[in-house]
Order: structure tokens, then sequence, then C-alpha cells
């Protein structure tokens, strides 16, 4: 008990109202009925402000660890249906830490227990409904982040489950209305991690769509938006995290409509279909400059900045896509990859990929008449074989 806040000692339960330490001892016991947890989560759901000190010594009791079944007891028959209502203690408890001013001493302590009971009811398909039907305030958020520390068995009941997807989507949607920019990276980073199984769930897909709000739209809006965040602040120079966080989005973009290495001239496939009304190309644009700018490892940045180009050269490579781009979005994405590659020599999958880009007639006679000769100076650009055959040469 070293280091526990005084309020939040078992003995703390003694010094309840009558009219609750009954209930609050019977819930916390091991063998609670079924009614005692009721009536406890009931007195939870309406603590405020004014009664905090009964609020935290039964809620430290009620999720101790020691209440957590052990691995003798994993079998979801076997379980008391005391412990469902545990796990939506669990999630009262996370929503109380945002909703009242909960001592700092006491808010690790009450999440780490609150989200080891979610974390043990994740193991279990049957209850990821249970888990997963929590939709107020910033519970699924929530449900995200501590997800962080799933290990091997429970995330991948969690990918199989049906709707999970759908949670993360509206995760998804939250963490960008937050204010607080690193919980947003750190709730981004986990909600990538799920989405990095696209392929190993059919369902994905649609329930991604689904959770954003019902159409691709949403979801190519959601994307769009995620990509501004990463890279909005100039005065924020791009991090490692976010570095990182942005090649994992571009990477969501690939996975999700299948894009191949080498684009081809083609229709857009869906998501990116999508999201050349989310201003997309000018959204990337911005991303380029950040990566251009930014001193993060070159190995992340290369990463992201070959999946913006690969995304960006199927939008200009497809019927009619480029057509559909704002001339300033156009001027200005070809003035970032001078840039480009005037910072670092271009590998040679960048150089065949800029090289189909700059092939259409169009795209010289619009944008590069007046910037052909600045390309001419990108080392190695010039010399490879699918630039000298294109118009811009």
């Amino acid at each position: 008990m070293a280091g526990i806040p005084a309020v939040l000692l078992p003995s703390a339960l003694d010094r309840l109202p009558p009219s609750i330490r009954r209930v609050a001892k019977a819930a916390c016991a091991l063998d609670s009925s079924l009614e005692d947890a009721n009536a406890l989560v009931e007195i939870l759901n309406n603590t405020t402000e004014s009664n905090l000190g009964q609020f935290l010594p039964v809620f430290f009791a009620f999720l101790h660890p020691s209440l957590i079944p052990t691995s003798q007891d994993l079998d979801v028959a076997a379980l008391s249906f005391r412990n469902v209502h545990r796990v939506h203690s669990a999630q009262q408890a996370l929503n109380a830490v945002y909703r009242l001013e909960i001592p700092a001493a006491a808010q690790s302590s009450l999440l780490s227990r609150a989200f080891a009971w979610l974390q043990f009811f994740l193991m279990f398909e049957e209850y990821l409904p249970t888990v997963a039907a929590f939709d107020a305030g910033n519970s699924c958020v929530n449900f995200i982040i501590f997800s962080q520390t799933l290990n091997e068995k429970s995330l991948g009941l969690m990918i199989a489950s049906t709707r999970f997807f759908a949670l993360v989507a509206r995760a998804w949607n939250l963490l960008l209305t937050f204010e607080d920019h690193e919980l947003q990276l750190l709730g981004l980073q986990c909600v990538f991690a799920f989405t990095d199984s696209l392929d190993e769930a059919s369902h994905c897909r649609e329930e991604l769509i689904e959770g954003a709000g019902h159409t691709l739209d949403d979801l190519a809006a959601l994307v769009a938006e995620t990509i501004s965040l990463i890279v909005a602040s100039k005065d924020r120079p791009m991090s490692l995290q976010s570095g990182d966080l942005l090649d994992k989005v571009l990477d969501f973009v690939l996975k999700f409509d299948g894009l191949e290495p080498m684009p081809t001239t083609r229709m857009l496939p869906p998501l990116c279909a999508a999201m050349i009304s989310q201003r997309l190309v000018e959204r990337l644009t911005i991303a380029l400059c950040a990566l251009v700018e930014t001193t993060i490892t070159a190995s992340v940045s290369s990463s992201a900045l070959d999946k913006a180009l690969l995304i960006l050269a199927y939008i200009f490579l497809s019927p009619g896509g480029y057509r559909n781009i704002p001339d300033t979005a156009k001027t200005g994405f070809f003035r970032v990859v001078i840039a480009v590659g005037r910072r670092q020599l271009p590998a040679q999958h960048f150089k065949v990929i800029l090289g189909q880009m700059f092939a259409p007639a169009t795209v010289y006679y619009t944008v590069l008449s007046g910037i052909s000769e600045a390309f001419r100076e990108v080392e190695g650009l010039a010399l490879s074989e699918p630039f000298r055959q294109s118009t811009v040469f």
C-alpha cells in the first residue's frame, strides 16, 4: 500500500456515510451479489464534486487488482455476472477522472486499476460487446489508449470481434477534438496499430466507414483531417513521433485502397477518390513541406515521403484526376518536389514516380513551363529514363 493516498486505503471505507457503507463493502467483496453491484454502480454514477471523498475509496477498493480473476478462472462460463458490472464500473472510473477534479496523486492509481480490469475483459470475446458498447464522453478513446498495453492474444480477439473497428473509428473521430496534442498522438498511434491489420479482418473496411459516419466521404474526411493535424503548426516542428504517425496514416490509405508500389493510369480507388474533395493534394503538399524541413530520422521521413508521392502519383495519373486538382495545389506541389530533390538525392523509386507524373503534356504546359529549368537542377532526376522520355525533359 506504499505510496497510496490515505483517502484510498481500504480502511477509508469505514468512514463512508452509513447510507453507502454497507453497499460499498458488499460490492467490493469477492462474493458480492448482483444487487450490491447494481447499487454501487448507481451510487458511483451519481458522484459529484461535493462527495468526491466518498467516491475515491469506493472505486479504489471496488477495482482492486486482487479481485481480477486469475489464470485458473479464464473460463467465461465460470465468471459471475458480478464481474460484468466491474467492467462498467471501471469505465465509470475512467470517465470520472475526466469529469471530476481528482487529485493528481489519485489519478494514476485509479486509471491503472480501471485499465487492468478493462484489459482483463478484452481477453474474452463474449465480453467485447459489453466493453465496446460504452459510447459516452471519452469512453471509446479510453478504450483505444489503454489498449496499447494489450498482449497478442487479446489483440487478436479484438480485431476478430464484430463491430470492433466501428469503435476504433469513433475513437479516431473523438481524438481529433482533443486539445492535448500529445494525447492525440498517443491515441492515434493506437488507432493505426489496429488498422495495420486491415488485411486480416474482412469486416474492417465496412466497420471503419460506419464508425466514421456511415459513408466513405466521412472516412476520407477523417484521414485528411488527421494528415493536417499532424503537420498543422509551423511553430511545432515535426517530431519523430508525428513523422512516424504520418507514415502510418499514409500506409493506411495504401492498404485500404490496395495501391501497388508503381502508379498506373487507371480509375482512382475509392478512398483516394473520396479524398480529392477533402483538399487531399493541398494537405499532402503541406506534409511534404514538413518532411523536407524536418530533422527526424531519415528512414521515417523517406518512408512517409515515398508514400505521399505515390498517392499523389495515382491522383495525377488517373483519368481526369489531374483536371480535378486546383491550379494552386498543382503549383505548390511541384515546387515542393523541387525542394525535396534539392534537399536530398532522390532514390531510384522516387525518380521513376516523378517521371511518370510529369509525362502527360498537360502537366508541362499548365504548370511546369515556367519552372522546368529548376527541375533540371535536381541532381539525378533528369538522368532517369522515365524523366528523359517525358515532355518536361
